[in-house]
């Protein structure tokens, strides 16, 4: 990681591994010591009620209304999150599958992960409780990974090697990212955690923060970004702005992925 493209105040500092062969990012504690613009702010406020209002509008449909409406925002939502990992699967690839055996072996998996990711999502709206725990990260983490390419990297445990973020073949020393080492995963997952559950702010903001903690710290050795995306949707669900999880935003992250990347990395 080239230590010169990172210059962070508030969310942490770049370190060296303890032999100097590398350096990598290591993230603050939340909460970080902000302050937004007001404008900025306003902003984040108007959002909470515009999706109180949208969760509002679903509470009013009939039950088989809000199946007819979850079925394909759930399977769309699993299609674009999976996408910006660089799967080429579509929705019209998932619906034909259903009907005819998949024969490309490549495309199978592709599917299988779509399909994956709108089981975890699922499972997640499925359960009860207000709190989000480790166990709950650990086993969405697990479906997630079943039977496709990361099957063999640890599904359902924090990674215990180190990774980094980048091009096929880049090493430590020309990745455009390295997350911290994977001896400390287990407290900055913790201390992740008790921030999720007492947000002592605007909810949105929580819930963008925290997916950017969960990205920097890269907890899992594969999966991470799926995982992240999820998360922003199961605190939103948690924290009852929307009971029915209806809004996704992977196909927006999906448009503007460069952006998107680019904008965690700035943070």
């Amino acid at each position: 990681m080239k230590e010169d493209d990172y210059h962070p105040i508030k969310s942490g500092e770049v370190r060296y591994s303890n032999n100097g062969g590398f350096s990598y990012f290591w993230p603050y504690d939340l909460p970080f010591d902000i302050e937004l613009d007001k404008k900025t702010y306003k902003k984040a406020e108007t959002a909470i009620i515009v999706l109180s209002k949208l969760d509002g509008k679903v509470s009013q449909m009939s039950e088989q209304e809000r199946n007819i409406l979850l079925v394909p925002l759930v399977l769309m939502e699993s299609t674009k999150s999976s996408a910006i990992e660089g799967t080429g699967t579509t929705m019209e690839d998932i619906y034909r599958s259903e009907r005819v055996e998949e024969k490309d072996p490549h495309k199978l998996l592709d599917n299988m992960e779509v399909l994956n990711y709108r089981d975890a999502l699922s499972h997640a709206s499925n359960i009860d409780g207000n709190e989000i725990g480790e166990d709950l990260i650990l086993e969405l983490h697990e479906i997630l990974l079943k039977g496709v390419r990361g099957e063999n990297k640890s599904p359902g445990n924090y990674r215990e090697v180190q990774v980094l973020v980048g091009n096929r073949g880049d090493n430590l020393d020309t990745a455009a990212f390295v997350p911290m080492p994977p001896e400390n995963i287990y407290w900055k997952m913790k201390n992740l955690i008790e921030y999720i559950n007492a947000p002592d702010e605007n909810i949105l903001l929580s819930a963008a923060l925290s997916h950017y903690q969960f990205e920097t710290i890269h907890p899992f050795t594969d999966g991470n970004g799926r995982m992240g995306r999820l998360l922003i949707m199961l605190i939103l669900n948690r924290s009852k702005v929307l009971e029915y999880p209806v809004l996704y935003l992977s196909g927006y992250f999906n448009d503007k992925r460069d952006e998107y990347i680019r904008s965690l990395n700035r943070v």
